[in-house]
């Protein structure tokens, strides 16, 4: 799983002809979130044969709990989405030191809203 994130950046640039895509960016990334979950079911179902079923990793949920994952699903789906068209205009290296940007971001924010050291 690590391994798959980390490398989207540099995948998405290698898969750039002629600064466009030769498919579609919005299937791209369905399918790229639907690996990661078959992935994750895989090491649940794998976790669930060799510890079996115990309050650790059973999966319970109720709608009190879920009712707050569309709002950051969706600004996670955005953000997924526009990494491709910020990969038409800056290379892999620069993205990365701009994504590195938002612990500065996050930290300037943390002091500012919160009043806090």
């Amino acid at each position: 799983m690590t391994i798959l994130t980390s490398s989207q950046a540099i995948l998405i640039v290698w898969s750039k002809r002629a600064g466009k895509y030769d498919y579609s960016v919005t299937t791209a990334n369905f399918l790229v979130e639907t690996l990661k979950c078959a992935i994750s079911i895989i090491a649940l179902a794998s976790a669930w044969r060799t510890e079996g079923v115990t309050e650790q990793n059973k999966l319970t949920a109720s709608l009190k709990e879920v009712i707050v994952y569309p709002i950051p699903a969706a600004l996670y789906l955005v953000k997924n989405l526009l990494q491709y068209y910020i990969f038409a205009y800056v290379d892999a290296p620069g993205y990365q030191i701009l994504k590195n940007l938002n612990i500065i971001t996050t930290g300037v924010l943390y002091r500012i809203i919160l009043k806090k050291k």
